[in-house]
Protein backbone atom coordinates (compact mmCIF):
# COMPACT_ATOMS: atom_id res chain seq x y z
CA UNK A 1 0.00 0.00 0.00
CA UNK A 2 2.74 2.28 0.55
CA UNK A 3 4.07 2.34 -2.86
CA UNK A 4 0.75 3.47 -4.17
CA UNK A 5 0.64 6.06 -2.04
CA UNK A 6 4.04 7.42 -2.80
CA UNK A 7 3.18 7.12 -6.25
CA UNK A 8 -0.04 8.71 -5.82
CA UNK A 9 2.18 11.76 -3.76
CA UNK A 10 4.78 11.55 -6.91
CA UNK A 11 1.60 11.94 -9.13
CA UNK A 12 0.06 14.94 -7.44
CA UNK A 13 2.85 16.74 -6.99
CA UNK A 14 3.53 16.85 -10.42
CA UNK A 15 0.10 17.65 -11.82
CA UNK A 16 -0.82 20.31 -8.67
CA UNK A 17 2.51 21.94 -9.50
CA UNK A 18 2.71 21.72 -12.98
CA UNK A 19 -0.61 23.16 -13.61
CA UNK A 20 -0.54 25.81 -10.34
CA UNK A 21 2.69 27.07 -12.42
CA UNK A 22 0.83 27.47 -15.62
CA UNK A 23 -1.81 29.25 -15.05
CA UNK A 24 -0.85 31.25 -11.72
CA UNK A 25 -4.08 30.84 -10.44
CA UNK A 26 -4.56 31.78 -6.92
CA UNK A 27 -5.65 29.14 -3.95
CA UNK A 28 -9.27 28.61 -3.85
CA UNK A 29 -11.15 28.11 -0.08
CA UNK A 30 -12.29 24.89 -1.74
CA UNK A 31 -9.24 23.43 -2.45
CA UNK A 32 -7.88 24.04 0.95
CA UNK A 33 -11.35 22.34 2.31
CA UNK A 34 -10.78 19.02 -0.34
CA UNK A 35 -6.89 18.99 1.31
CA UNK A 36 -8.00 19.34 4.60
CA UNK A 37 -10.18 16.27 3.87
CA UNK A 38 -7.50 14.35 2.75
CA UNK A 39 -5.15 15.08 5.08
CA UNK A 40 -7.10 13.40 7.40
CA UNK A 41 -7.87 10.78 6.04
CA UNK A 42 -4.04 10.15 5.20
CA UNK A 43 -2.87 11.04 9.10
CA UNK A 44 -5.85 8.78 10.72
CA UNK A 45 -4.76 6.18 13.53
CA UNK A 46 -7.27 3.43 14.13
CA UNK A 47 -8.20 2.72 17.66
CA UNK A 48 -9.73 0.13 19.58
CA UNK A 49 -13.42 1.30 18.83
CA UNK A 50 -12.47 4.78 16.92
CA UNK A 51 -10.35 5.78 13.71
CA UNK A 52 -8.76 9.00 14.47
CA UNK A 53 -7.76 11.68 13.12
CA UNK A 54 -5.49 15.40 12.88
CA UNK A 55 -7.26 18.28 14.51
CA UNK A 56 -5.01 20.88 14.44
CA UNK A 57 -4.07 22.49 11.28
CA UNK A 58 -1.48 24.45 10.33
CA UNK A 59 -2.27 26.03 6.24
CA UNK A 60 0.93 27.50 4.48
CA UNK A 61 0.30 29.76 1.74
CA UNK A 62 2.11 31.89 -0.50
CA UNK A 63 2.53 35.62 0.11
CA UNK A 64 0.47 37.04 -2.83
CA UNK A 65 -2.68 33.97 -1.73
CA UNK A 66 -1.69 34.92 1.99
CA UNK A 67 -2.95 38.36 1.29
CA UNK A 68 -5.80 36.81 -0.96
CA UNK A 69 -6.95 35.12 1.60
CA UNK A 70 -5.71 36.46 5.35
CA UNK A 71 -9.04 39.49 4.74
CA UNK A 72 -11.39 36.96 5.04
CA UNK A 73 -9.15 34.46 8.10
CA UNK A 74 -11.73 34.41 10.55
CA UNK A 75 -14.66 33.28 8.22
CA UNK A 76 -12.45 30.98 6.36
CA UNK A 77 -11.23 29.54 9.41
CA UNK A 78 -14.52 29.19 10.95
CA UNK A 79 -16.09 27.32 7.56
CA UNK A 80 -13.20 25.12 6.80
CA UNK A 81 -13.44 24.24 10.44
CA UNK A 82 -16.97 22.92 9.86
CA UNK A 83 -16.11 21.26 6.79
CA UNK A 84 -13.49 18.99 8.90
CA UNK A 85 -16.27 18.42 11.29
CA UNK A 86 -18.55 17.61 9.02
CA UNK A 87 -15.98 15.19 6.58
CA UNK A 88 -15.25 13.83 9.59
CA UNK A 89 -18.41 12.78 11.04
CA UNK A 90 -19.72 11.47 7.57
CA UNK A 91 -16.53 9.09 7.34
CA UNK A 92 -17.31 7.96 11.42
CA UNK A 93 -13.93 9.32 12.40
CA UNK A 94 -13.34 10.85 15.91
CA UNK A 95 -11.55 14.26 16.36
CA UNK A 96 -9.74 14.56 20.05
CA UNK A 97 -11.24 18.28 20.54
CA UNK A 98 -12.84 20.93 18.09
CA UNK A 99 -10.41 21.58 14.60
CA UNK A 100 -8.27 24.70 14.95
CA UNK A 101 -6.93 26.10 11.89
CA UNK A 102 -4.21 28.42 11.32
CA UNK A 103 -2.87 30.71 7.88
CA UNK A 104 0.86 30.84 7.88
CA UNK A 105 2.65 33.01 5.32
CA UNK A 106 5.80 31.10 3.82
CA UNK A 107 7.65 33.41 1.13
CA UNK A 108 8.87 30.27 -0.67
CA UNK A 109 5.75 28.93 -1.81
CA UNK A 110 4.36 30.62 -5.37
CA UNK A 111 1.02 31.44 -6.82
CA UNK A 112 -1.59 28.76 -6.69
CA UNK A 113 0.95 26.65 -4.29
CA UNK A 114 0.02 25.37 -0.69
CA UNK A 115 1.06 23.64 1.85
CA UNK A 116 -0.73 21.90 5.31
CA UNK A 117 0.96 20.40 8.36
CA UNK A 118 -1.25 18.10 10.82
CA UNK A 119 -1.46 17.44 14.35
CA UNK A 120 -3.68 15.29 16.72
CA UNK A 121 -4.05 17.73 19.97
CA UNK A 122 -6.07 16.59 22.97
CA UNK A 123 -8.58 18.74 24.21
CA UNK A 124 -7.76 22.08 26.72
CA UNK A 125 -7.10 21.61 30.23
CA UNK A 126 -10.06 23.02 30.65
CA UNK A 127 -12.16 19.96 29.67
CA UNK A 128 -10.35 17.05 31.03
CA UNK A 129 -11.61 13.77 29.53
CA UNK A 130 -13.75 16.03 26.91
CA UNK A 131 -13.16 14.21 23.56
CA UNK A 132 -14.73 16.16 21.12
CA UNK A 133 -17.02 13.67 18.92
CA UNK A 134 -18.80 14.14 16.15
CA UNK A 135 -22.49 12.70 16.21
CA UNK A 136 -22.53 10.20 13.68
CA UNK A 137 -19.08 8.81 15.32
CA UNK A 138 -20.62 8.33 18.66
CA UNK A 139 -21.37 4.78 20.08
CA UNK A 140 -24.64 3.28 18.79
CA UNK A 141 -26.58 1.38 20.89
CA UNK A 142 -26.51 -1.89 20.40
CA UNK A 143 -29.27 -4.21 20.55
CA UNK A 144 -29.02 -7.72 22.08
CA UNK A 145 -30.93 -11.08 21.11
CA UNK A 146 -32.87 -12.78 24.05
CA UNK A 147 -32.49 -15.99 22.31
CA UNK A 148 -29.71 -18.11 23.42
CA UNK A 149 -26.91 -18.57 21.22
CA UNK A 150 -24.41 -21.65 20.05
CA UNK A 151 -21.81 -22.06 18.37
CA UNK A 152 -22.88 -25.48 17.33
CA UNK A 153 -23.35 -25.06 13.53
CA UNK A 154 -26.54 -25.44 12.29
CA UNK A 155 -27.59 -29.11 10.23
CA UNK A 156 -28.94 -28.22 6.69
CA UNK A 157 -32.17 -27.64 6.28
CA UNK A 158 -34.18 -30.61 4.15
CA UNK A 159 -34.94 -29.65 0.27
CA UNK A 160 -38.30 -28.84 -0.40
CA UNK A 161 -39.76 -30.75 -3.52
CA UNK A 162 -39.82 -28.85 -6.48
CA UNK A 163 -42.92 -27.17 -7.36
CA UNK A 164 -44.38 -26.60 -10.96
CA UNK A 165 -44.18 -29.48 -13.73
CA UNK A 166 -42.01 -32.35 -13.03
CA UNK A 167 -39.10 -33.12 -14.75
CA UNK A 168 -39.44 -34.66 -18.11
CA UNK A 169 -37.64 -37.99 -18.70
CA UNK A 170 -34.54 -38.19 -20.98
CA UNK A 171 -35.59 -40.05 -23.85
CA UNK A 172 -33.39 -43.53 -24.18
CA UNK A 173 -30.80 -43.78 -26.75
CA UNK A 174 -30.29 -46.73 -28.52
CA UNK A 175 -26.61 -48.21 -29.92
CA UNK A 176 -26.17 -49.53 -32.62
CA UNK A 177 -24.87 -53.19 -32.59
CA UNK A 178 -26.05 -53.59 -28.79
CA UNK A 179 -30.05 -53.96 -29.64
CA UNK A 180 -30.78 -52.65 -25.92
CA UNK A 181 -31.31 -49.68 -24.96
CA UNK A 182 -29.05 -47.01 -22.72
CA UNK A 183 -29.76 -43.71 -20.95
CA UNK A 184 -26.85 -40.84 -21.54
Amino acid sequence: MGIFRKAEKKLEGLVEGGFGRAFKASVQPVELAHKLAKEMGDHKAVGVSNVYVPNEFDIFLGEADYGHLSSLSESLKAELANYVTAFARREGWTLVAPPSIDLHRDDDLHVGEFGIATRTVNAPAEAPGAAFVPSAARPRRVRFSTRPCSTRRRPPRPRRPRRGPAPRARPCVARRGSGSSARP
